[in-house]
């Protein structure tokens, strides 16, 4: 069974490619191609636990940072100059994580972050896939306000 449903998993699609197409990171080859902010999604029922098989929620967290940075460099040879964002999702871990590149962080920072997983965690808590499919696309809705603000430097 699907984490999410199809419909949402199609209304994610299109808020991602919204979000590259109508965002400006700063550096030139973006500049250039007039391309923005990648920002990706991994949904999982559960992580294989890789750090030392504590169901602890600091080694979770950590798994979630392991996971999220081997899935940016995996899927992260489409961001050029640092300006991906990765949003994890592990259902049964109940872990919502957000790792952002370099160039990112500059329009979506650690505290912004953190504020956003925060405002959004009533969606997560439980295996309501309709719910989870929502906290997702406000999660991203937000991402992409704050992605598509012009730069202040």
């Amino acid at each position: 069974m699907l984490v999410i449903s199809e419909q949402d998993v199609n209304d994610i699609s299109d808020k991602l490619v919204e979000i590259y197409t109508n965002s400006r990171c700063n550096c030139a080859m973006c500049i250039n191609n007039r391309t923005g902010y990648i920002v990706m999604v991994a949904i999982m029922p559960k992580m294989h636990r890789i750090i030392n098989a504590s169901n602890s929620m600091s080694d979770i967290i950590q798994d979630a940072r392991v996971y999220s940075y081997y899935l940016s460099m995996y899927w992260g040879s489409f961001a050029t100059c640092k300006q991906l964002v990765l949003l994890l999702i592990s259902r049964d871990d109940g872990v919502v994580y957000t790792l952002t590149q370099m160039d990112a962080r500059r329009k979506l920072t650690d505290e912004m972050v953190t504020k956003i997983t925060l405002d959004n965690q009533k969606y997560f808590d439980g295996n309501d896939r309709v719910k989870m499919g929502q906290g997702i696309k406000s999660m991203i809705n937000k991402y992409g306000e704050l992605l598509r603000k012009p730069s202040t430097e």
